[in-house]
């Protein structure tokens, strides 16, 4: 019985000091990260709309070959306040990278043969809003979960282009998207902890005008909490 009632007093001690330790982070922080982000850029979709087009405009294609480019790096500055010892919110301006498509070939109209190549290039970035639930390991340790929001602009930009010709154009979509991720914080002073994130963001864009894609980010921030 003594014995029982020492590892359960010594255990009712160690949970209160993760508490009181995690209480002692909590309060306003700010930070900055770099990253690298992977696009979902849906080569066989551009293929497919850019053969539709030729075939609206009287052509048809003798060659062809396409590719997507769909990494980048990305960059972010965020704030927040650890309301709870298990619960933060915070806001992050952030990019989210430019992916990719290229194309060349050459077409005929029947008569005429001349090569063509068509580019586009979608790109993100917003500020995003989220709720991050928090368990504190230990002193030093922390890992987490993240959901919210991003109010994201995406911007499509095509150019086309044959031997006498070429053409470029743009359009941006202003949406409003889900986020989520996973994450893990270790404090290295009072005041400085360094984190590694993954965070998901769903269908940026808009199917009609720049198309959706979805993001996957990885990023390494560098955080001061405020005491």
């Amino acid at each position: 019985m003594n014995r029982m009632l020492g590892l359960t007093v010594a255990t009712a001690l160690a949970l209160g000091g993760a508490v009181a330790q995690a209480d002692d982070n909590r309060g306003f922080y700010v930070g900055v990260n770099v990253g690298a982000t992977k696009l979902d850029i849906d080569k066989n979709a551009y293929d497919a709309a850019l053969s539709d087009a030729l075939s609206q405009g009287g052509l048809t294609a003798l060659t062809a070959t396409s590719s997507s480019s769909e990494n980048d790096a990305s960059l972010g500055a965020f704030a927040g306040y650890r309301i709870l010892p298990y619960l933060a919110v915070e806001a992050e301006w952030l990019t989210l990278g430019t992916g990719k498509y290229e194309a060349r070939g050459d077409v005929t109209d029947g008569t005429a043969t001349d090569t063509i190549a068509f580019d586009a290039e979608t790109d993100s970035k917003g500020v995003s809003a989220s709720a991050l639930g928090i368990w504190p390991i230990n002193r030093t340790w922390d890992v987490y979960a993240r959901l919210g929001v991003i109010f994201a602009t995406t911007t499509l930009t095509a150019h086309a282009r044959n031997s006498s010709l070429s053409f470029r154009d743009n359009v941006s979509e202003d949406t409003q998207d889900m986020l989520y991720g996973v994450g893990a914080s270790y404090r290295y002073s009072g005041t400085w902890s360094v984190r590694l994130d993954y965070q998901h963001f769903d269908g940026l864009g808009d199917s009609s005008t720049t198309g959706e894609t979805n993001v996957d980010r990885i990023a390494a921030s560098w955080v001061y909490t405020f005491r």
